[in-house]
């Protein structure tokens, strides 16, 4: 066993030592450290022609074999293996585009090649997305469904995400249709406002349609519980409780003070107030649109205060020593109206 271990160390230390230069790296084909070595020699003034000229040449032969390798992937018809090739080229090209910057652009034209293809691919995966968006908004307008616009716009979306803007100019435009022809309309009890939801609007008084969706909002009353944990903080001090008479040889009487010990503790006590409800959302479907449903959540907030109390001799406490018993009273009042924000928000 002992045998093995140090065959293996000798090994990687012999493959470390290997391709600790940028021209043994490139005859192991290890072209990124080739390109990262030799960027770093020319950083620091040592052989700077020789590490240029070596930069171009594993920059090539990287773009050859970053493209090699994910030939396989860019044939593929599924998306997201275009993304993993998007992904490697990137790589490839952060490795490459800071060589060129120390090497005075020894690596541009390799770069330029793997930054074409880059973009050929970027626009591949970015068109996917805009073919598909546009697909379901047709259907929609021909339809008039509304859940076929709201699948549009998760399209439209996800183009945009990937570098659409860059090849189009009607993406927000369509993303604002789909948001027009995907919202669908709602009245809920109290003047409840339901948010967070960009194809869901309160239907306006007087508006000559029905609502899609009759929300009824019931919120349980608020508890709460309280959570202490202390901190104790011990206090002691020296005292001089007498004098000891101390005489010498020759008669003569000093003093020595006589000291005690008494103790005492700052005890801090941190109390956690939750304040905790718990909400139901009911949900009336007028019509088939309504792609709401029946829900509940529980809300809670958190606020602390500090108690402070004094134990044993008072002597050891400081001056300005005094026991803070708590929270105001509009404390918990206070705690109450920042759940209703937060229960607010959530519906």
């Amino acid at each position: 066993m002992k045998t093995t271990l140090g065959f293996s160390t000798t090994f990687f230390a012999l493959l470390l030592v290997s391709c600790s230069t940028p021209q043994k790296a490139f005859e192991k084909a290890d072209y990124t450290r080739s390109i990262k070595l030799a960027s770093k020699n020319i950083s620091k003034g040592k052989k700077v022609e020789e590490n240029k000229d070596l930069i171009k040449r594993a920059s090539q032969q990287a773009v050859d074999h970053t493209l090699s390798v994910n030939a396989e992937l860019i044939s593929s018809s599924e998306v997201k293996d275009w993304k993993k090739v998007q992904a490697n080229y990137f790589k490839t090209l952060e490795v490459i585009g800071a060589a060129n910057k120390v090497s005075a652009g020894s690596a541009r034209e390799a770069y330029d090649q793997l930054c074409d293809q880059k973009s050929d691919l970027d626009f591949s995966i970015a068109e996917y997305y805009h073919l598909a968006g546009d697909e379901l908004l047709t259907e929609s307008r021909d339809t008039e469904s509304t859940a076929l616009a709201r699948q549009a716009y998760t399209y439209y979306q996800d183009c945009l995400k990937n570098g659409g803007s860059t090849f189009y100019n009607d993406l927000d435009d369509l993303m604002q249709e789909c948001i027009e022809r995907g919202t669908v309309y709602y009245i809920a009890n109290d003047g409840a406002s339901v948010g967070g939801n960009i194809f869901l609007k309160q239907l306006p008084r007087g508006a000559d349609r029905i609502a899609d969706c009759e929300i009824s909002v019931r919120r349980n009353s608020v508890s709460f519980s309280e959570k202490k944990s202390d901190n104790r903080k011990n206090l002691d001090k020296e005292i001089e409780v007498g004098q000891n008479a101390i005489t010498d040889t020759s008669g003569v009487t000093t003093y020595e003070p006589i000291y005690d010990k008494i103790y005492g503790a700052e005890i801090t006590t941190t109390v956690t107030v939750t304040a905790s409800s718990t909400t139901y959302k009911n949900v009336r479907r007028n019509t088939e649109e309504c792609f709401l449903s029946d829900s509940n959540f529980n809300t809670s907030v958190s606020d602390s205060y500090e108690e402070i109390r004094y134990e044993g001799d008072n002597r050891t406490w400081p001056d300005f020593a005094k026991n803070e018993t708590g929270a105001p009273a509009f404390f918990n009042s206070k705690l109450e109206d920042q759940l209703n924000k937060e229960i607010d928000r959530k519906i």
